[in-house]
C-alpha cells in the first residue's frame, strides 16, 4: 500500500504448496516462496535482534495450550470409554449363576482399564494446572524475584506438559476395537497423533 492509501505494487509473496496432513485440512500447513521474482518487502516487528526471543515467547505459550488440549483430548476419550462400557453387554457377571450378560464395566478388568485412563488424566491436569499457575505467577508477580522464579519453572515445565499430555493423548485413545469406532475414538486418535 502506498503512503496515499492506494495499492502500490504487489509483494512477492506466493504459497506454492499445502501440505497434506492427517486429519487437520481445516488449518492447513504451507509451504511459502519469499522473494523470488525481485523481493519481498518485509516489516519488523518488536525490538532489533530480539526476534529468537519473541518467537520463543509465542511458542512457549502455544506449547502449554497443545498439552491443554492433549489433555482435553484424553478426558473426553476417557468420557466416551466410560459410556461405551455402560452401554455394552457381553458375557454374565463374574461370581453370578446368571448366564445373562451385563454391561462391560461391571467386569473388573474393564474397570481397571477405565481406572489407568482416568488416573492418566489426572496425572496429566495436575502439572498443566501447576504450569498455568507459575505463567501467571510470572507475568503478574508484583517481586521480580519471584516473578523470575516462576519463568524459570514455567520454563522447565512447558516441554513436560506438551510432551506428556500429547503422547498420553495417543495412549488413551489407542484402546482398538469396534466399540473405540463407533464412539468415535478414532478421530480422537487423529488429534492426537497431530498433536503430538
Amino acid at each position: 500500500m502506498n503512503a496515499d492509501g492506494s495499492l502500490g505494487r504487489r509483494n512477492d509473496v506466493r504459497c506454492v504448496s499445502l501440505e497434506h496432513k492427517l486429519g487437520i485440512h481445516g488449518s492447513p500447513t504451507a509451504v511459502m516462496s519469499f522473494g523470488d521474482n525481485g523481493g519481498a518487502v518485509g516489516y519488523l516487528v518488536g525490538q532489533p535482534n530480539k526476534g529468537l526471543n519473541y518467537m520463543f515467547t509465542m511458542m512457549n505459550h502455544a506449547r502449554l495450550g497443545v498439552g491443554v488440549e492433549g489433555m482435553a483430548v484424553s478426558e473426553r476419550a476417557y468420557q466416551k470409554a466410560v459410556e461405551y462400557a455402560r452401554e455394552r453387554v457381553q458375557c454374565r457377571a463374574i461370581g453370578s449363576a446368571d448366564p445373562a450378560g451385563v454391561a462391560i464395566i461391571k467386569h473388573p478388568d474393564v474397570r481397571r482399564m477405565l481406572m489407568t485412563m482416568k488416573s492418566q488424566v489426572e496425572a496429566q491436569r495436575a502439572p498443566a494446572c501447576y504450569a498455568a499457575a507459575a505463567l501467571d505467577r510470572a507475568a503478574r508477580h508484583p517481586v521480580p524475584e519471584e516473578a523470575a522464579r516462576n519463568q524459570a519453572l514455567l520454563n522447565f515445565l512447558i516441554p513436560i506438559v506438551k510432551g506428556w499430555n500429547t503422547e498420553q493423548a495417543n495412549e488413551i485413545t489407542s484402546p482398538g476395537g469396534t466399540g473405540a469406532w463407533r464412539y468415535g475414538l478414532h478421530r480422537r486418535n487423529r488429534c492426537g497423533s497431530v498433536l503430538s
